[in-house]
């Protein structure tokens, strides 16, 4: 049986790697370093093939490799470089120092790193798949029962969003208005006499088109001007679209003319 010497200091690779090994029937020893005398510790393990990590604490791989090529007695031992360092400049150097392959990493998988070493020793190696069972879920299946009651959940919930998102509309209609109230634009001449083409000629001067106002009454009322004279003031109120705002327009008549007043706060902006 072929013994393998891995050096690695990455323990989840040193232990994935000893169950593979294990698995075709190699003995498989690990150390994390070749301490300060990697000879001496060869000797003693007498390995068929050294598995060589380079970036290793105490000492690094190629300082290992080349003790090992220079003693008389471990100089047969074939060494794989065997690490993530790819560069060109470390690939030359393990090889020039003796080693007998030089294997980046993540380049190969166990299985071909197994089967590599394999070669070099002239040795068969048969993997064989590993097959797991399939992992039973620890919670129990859904019956039809269950999946019946999510869907009646499912449609209750929806019915319940529907029903609020309907609420809110409602509430909504009933707070934006107040907000959204257009103003009357100012220093509209109106050369009409009935209260009624007074509206309709203030309607088209608002601002949002969708926030017309109907027509709900309106009244005439004389009104004493400053000079001691009398105008005729036309109070018409109506609503908005909505039903919910009632405003009131006041447009005064001087002679022949019926103006809407200038200053804004004196136009239909105040609720009755």
């Amino acid at each position: 049986m072929p013994k393998i010497l891995h050096f690695e200091d990455d323990k989840f690779l040193s232990d994935m790697y000893s169950i593979k090994f294990k698995q075709v029937g190699f003995e498989y020893v690990n150390y994390e370093s070749p301490t300060d005398n990697p000879v001496e510790l060869i000797k003693k393990e007498n390995p068929d093939l050294i598995l060589m990590d380079i970036n290793m604490p105490v000492m690094d791989g190629f300082k290992a490799t080349e003790l090992l090529m220079a003693d008389e007695t471990t100089k047969n031992i074939p060494i794989i470089g065997f690490t993530n360092l790819s560069q060109e400049v470390d690939v030359n150097r393990g090889m020039e120092l003796g080693m007998k392959d030089y294997i980046i990493k993540a380049s190969f998988t166990p299985t071909q790193v197994i089967q590599k070493i394999g070669k070099i020793l002239g040795v068969e190696v048969k993997i064989e798949e590993m097959h797991f069972p399939p992992i039973e879920p620890s919670y129990p299946r859904p019956s039809v029962q269950d999946d019946l009651s999510h869907e009646k959940k499912d449609k209750s919930y929806k019915k319940f969003y529907i029903t609020l998102g309907i609420i809110i509309v409602i509430v909504l209609s009933a707070i934006l208005p107040p907000l959204l109230t257009p103003k009357v634009k100012s220093d509209i001449d109106i050369p009409k006499e009935t209260a009624n083409e007074i509206l309709q000629s203030v309607k088209t001067h608002f601002d949002h088109p969708m926030e017309r106002l109907i027509v709900l009454r309106y009244q005439i009322t004389k009104v004493e001007d400053w000079q001691g004279g009398y105008h005729n003031r036309y109070i018409v109120e109506g609503r908005t679209i909505f039903g919910l705002l009632f405003n009131r327009v006041d447009a005064y008549q001087n002679g022949s003319v019926i103006t809407i007043p200038t200053l804004e706060n004196d136009l239909i902006i105040q609720e009755d």
